[in-house]
């Protein structure tokens, strides 16, 4: 679906952009409710935005 190249991330040339994933369809909306924790942080590794390039 998506193809990484030199360049960056681009979508397949045959993928339609109403398709699967990146369909807009309101019916295609998913709630999900489990407990999935909480968020890690850049901090909670020890890291910050200008170790990032």
């Amino acid at each position: 679906m998506v193809l990484a190249t030199q360049d960056g991330f681009e979508l397949a040339d045959d993928l339609e952009t109403n398709d699967g994933i990146y369909r807009c369809d309101p019916k295609a909306v998913h709630t999900l409710t489990g407990d999935y924790g909480t968020r890690l942080t850049l901090a909670d590794v020890g890291q910050d935005i200008a170790n990032m390039k």
